[in-house]
């Protein structure tokens, strides 16, 4: 974790109390005189606290410093999602652990035609002979739910723009996500 996310974060003294304090004290065994980064991921700051105090209830945190410090991909990239559990996205999670200085969006539409008349630039990841590689120029691409994509909804994209992995394996749509990323931003 690069920093924790506290939506007070900037002020001169925070207190942190219920899971942030398990958090701090029983899981990252912080301890006084400690240094802990946080963000409240609205003035683009990272703060640096002291920790002073520790007790069995809470953490006192002293503000040390704030400045800008942006953290972003070097690419960007879009992913159109079908429907799946929206418990599977972990944003506030992902962006603490990855120090990402903003959170990611989330935006819905109405159906995969909407999503493609907003991006048509969009590439759809199903079963190709189009593999995804580290030089794959995506900017949006699209991830079906479990059980794939429709013959219907395949038919809204040109062959050339469905982009598959060098595997025969089915992946989960949360290992897919996790896969494409991996392969487009890192």
């Amino acid at each position: 974790m690069l920093y924790l996310y506290h939506k007070e974060a900037s002020k001169p003294q925070l207190t942190l109390t219920g899971d942030e304090h398990r958090y701090i004290f029983k899981v990252r065994r912080h301890k006084v005189d400690d240094t802990l980064y946080l963000r409240n991921l609205e003035d683009g700051l990272l703060h640096r606290y002291i920790i002073t105090i520790i007790d069995k209830h809470s953490v006192i945190l002293e503000l040390q410093e704030s400045k800008v410090v942006e953290i972003k991909a070097k690419k960007s990239l879009h992913i159109g999602w079908c429907v799946i559990d929206p418990k599977s996205i972990e944003m506030l999670n992902s962006s603490q652990q990855s120090g990402r200085s903003e959170m990611m969006k989330l935006e819905m539409a109405e159906d995969l035609k909407s999503f493609l008349i907003q991006n048509p630039q969009s590439m759809m990841l199903s079963f190709s002979e189009n593999k995804i590689g580290s030089q794959s120029n995506i900017d949006t691409i699209v991830i079906g739910c479990e059980g794939g994509f429709h013959e219907d909804e395949v038919a809204l994209f040109k062959v050339e723009s469905i982009v598959g992995f060098d595997t025969s394996l089915v992946l989960k749509s949360e290992s897919a996500v996790c896969a494409v990323a991996s392969k487009v931003l890192l």
